[in-house]
């Protein structure tokens, strides 16, 4: 997480991107810390890639402005910014062995043998690849390409590095492994990284800040853990895990334990402590939505006593084993289906929950969020 008296290093302003009648990116404006690793997510046409084109200088903004370390970048071409881009498909130049591949821009800047062997060698090492600088691409796995284009984006030090889904051609397991070696790589650089992705564990797990785009908007800027646990939308609630959103009208009291109607259930239930922000107080908006995440919920073969979180009593419909934990899918008297989530060791002893079980599904007011409807 930055320092609340972390500059900024690069600011967005006002960007908006048209083609036609199209509009890919609508007045947005960011600013993003130098060191820090920013994630941009969001599906297929929410407008990522096209800001990521912008910044490189591969598109100009319809209007607006970017500024890199202060200075103002908009009309300057790619060649220009202190910036690299890698890509997706990598692009590695499959004639070229891997030194030759990552020197390829330093040889373009014409910059001394000497030196340059110097920079690749330490790019190399710096991704663990100076044993394979005499192989070609077609000789590499995918993580080991994955690896030379990373080399190849940072050995010409720039400030800002694009990074456009570069692990998207992994499978899960290499994935996961080449995410915690871009994480630690970026630490010890100290380049500032921004990462364009439609996997939201990937952003998650990489990320000091995110932001969760849609329709070329931004719907929300934060650190994981705000963005997972205080979402400001129903669409960032859905697209960032699993939530339970249960349909609430405006609640009865005006002290902390207040309760709210919940059609969705037809029971009251408790309400979040709101700590004064009205912004997210009900009361001002009338109907409204109350998310509960799947892992804050229990299951209970009984009724429990004393209520002291809300219950609803159900039946279990479903139930998805996922190795470390299970999801079970409760049908609810008024038919709302509820996802509880319960770690394996909930699930592996002799009394673990069955299909067509008749339980009660349990929560904590301070568990749940308040959402617009």
């Amino acid at each position: 997480m930055q320092p609340p008296d972390a500059r900024p290093f690069l600011s967005i302003r006002g960007v908006s991107k048209r083609f036609g009648d199209v509009v890919a990116l609508n007045d947005v404006s960011l600013d993003i810390c130098e060191g820090e690793f920013f994630s941009l997510l969001g599906g297929s046409g929410c407008g990522k890639t096209t800001l990521l084109r912008v910044l490189t200088g591969l598109e100009r903004p319809s209007t607006g402005k970017i500024f890199i370390d202060g200075q103002d970048m908009t009309s300057t071409p790619p060649h220009g910014r202190p910036v690299n881009m890698m890509f997706q498909s990598y692009a590695l130049f499959p004639h070229m062995n891997v030194f030759s591949n990552v020197g390829f821009g330093l040889r373009q800047e014409r910059i001394p043998k000497a030196e340059l062997a110097r920079r690749v060698e330490d790019a190399l090492a710096l991704v663990e690849m100076s044993d394979f600088a005499r192989r070609k691409p077609h000789q590499l796995s995918g993580g080991q390409r994955q690896r030379v284009a990373l080399a190849r984006a940072v050995v010409k030090r720039p400030k800002l590095l694009l990074l456009d889904e570069p692990l998207a051609a992994l499978d899960k397991k290499l994935r996961e492994r080449t995410a915690l070696e871009l994480k630690d790589i970026q630490e010890r650089v100290g380049i500032t990284f921004v990462l364009v992705t439609h996997d939201q564990e990937e952003a998650m797990n990489l990320s000091t800040r995110i932001a969760v785009m849609r329709q070329g908007n931004l719907e929300q800027v934060g650190t994981p853990r705000e963005v997972y646990e205080a979402p400001v939308s129903r669409f960032v609630a859905n697209f960032i895990g699993s939530i339970n959103l249960l349909e609430c009208s405006s609640p009865s009291g005006k002290d902390e334990a207040d309760h709210a109607y919940c059609e969705t259930l037809d029971v009251h239930l408790r309400l979040p402590r709101l700590n004064g922000k009205d912004a997210t107080d009900p009361t001002t908006r009338g109907p409204f939505l109350l998310g509960i995440r799947p892992e804050k919920m229990r299951l209970h073969r009984g009724r429990p006593e004393p209520p002291d979180a809300d219950s609803i009593h159900g039946r279990i419909e479903q139930i998805t084993y996922l190795g470390a934990q299970s999801t079970y899918h409760v049908r609810t008297a008024s038919g709302k289906l509820l996802q509880v989530t319960l770690p394996m060791v909930d699930t592996a002893n002799r009394d673990g929950f069955e299909l067509e079980q008749s339980v009660w599904v349990t929560w904590s007011a301070a568990s749940t969020v308040i959402l617009p409807s």
